[in-house]
């Protein structure tokens, strides 16, 4: 069943290496860490796949995601932008 929920949200994978702020039923932000360098990926959904990958993140779907806090995300966030080099053209 779906509920109401209160956005931000975050979630990472229990990998560690790709987090997630979900800023509404329509948009997120993913950070994705390859080796020494970093990725920050603005999403504002338009198609249906894009729809239903936050709708699993906020569900977490078969558990994939672990959920997290805003604290640590933007500690996260803070750490792999003072140790891994941006890739491409990073905002």
């Amino acid at each position: 069943m779906d509920r109401e929920w209160e956005f931000p949200q975050f979630r990472c994978y229990a990998h560690r290496k790709n987090w997630f702020r979900i800023v509404s039923a329509s948009a997120f932000e993913e950070i994705q860490v390859i080796g020494s360098r970093y990725a920050i990926t603005h999403v504002a959904a338009k198609t249906f796949p894009d729809h239903q990958f936050i709708h699993d993140l906020l569900q977490n779907v078969e558990n994939r995601w672990v959920v997290v806090d805003q604290a640590r995300y933007e500690a996260f966030l803070d750490a792999v932008r003072n140790t891994k080099t941006p890739m491409g053209d990073q905002s």
